[in-house]
């Protein structure tokens, strides 16, 4: 399990949530929001600033690669709830996700396509559209907190403290 099983189970127990870690970014008035092509992941959450190289096979998600390239927008990566559903909808995918820049793409003989991406900032679905062939998405940009209370602070000297002692058990992460 990962290190930080316990904190997180901590924070459910105790009723608290990591949602006072994210807020929507402040919003433009904008008459025409941008849709960005998405791309629903079926095991992988992604994380903003990381870069990643996902497997990309469905149709749809092909298409919302390409529409991400040819238009130079960035992609919109989000998990989905049940990772055996073939076509994802709205109901079935996870409200927060990454915007990211596609970086490197490789065609694969079987028809995948390896995609290097990098994160850029999380984000919150305001609204899917499934019309056409990739689907889009319009999105909040999420920026963190600058929160600096007690409470804060203990979390984070939990998860620090949890993270060493799982760096010091564990072999896969070099000290």
């Amino acid at each position: 399990p990962c290190c930080m099983t316990g904190l997180f189970q901590n924070i459910k127990t105790s009723g608290g949530s990591l949602s006072w870690y994210l807020r929507p970014a402040p919003t433009q008035k904008n008459k025409n929001p941008i849709a960005y092509p998405y791309c629903p992941s079926k095991t992988r959450s992604s994380i903003h600033t990381w870069s990643s190289p996902p497997l990309v096979g469905r149709p749809a998600s092909l298409s919302a690669v390409e529409e991400s390239l040819a238009t130079e927008l960035p992609l919109f990566l989000c998990t989905q709830h049940d990772p055996t559903a073939e076509e994802p909808k709205a109901g079935d995918l996870y409200r927060i996700g990454v915007m990211a820049t596609v970086l490197q793409t490789l065609r694969m003989p079987d028809g995948t396509m390896k995609v290097v991406v990098e994160g850029l900032v999380r984000a919150k679905v305001r609204r899917f559209s499934f019309a056409g062939e990739a689907a889009s998405a319009v999105v909040t940009k999420m920026v963190p907190l600058n929160r600096s209370d007690d409470e804060t602070h203990g979390m984070m000297r939990a998860a620090l403290g949890q993270f060493e002692e799982y760096v010091r058990t564990s072999q896969r992460i070099a000290p």
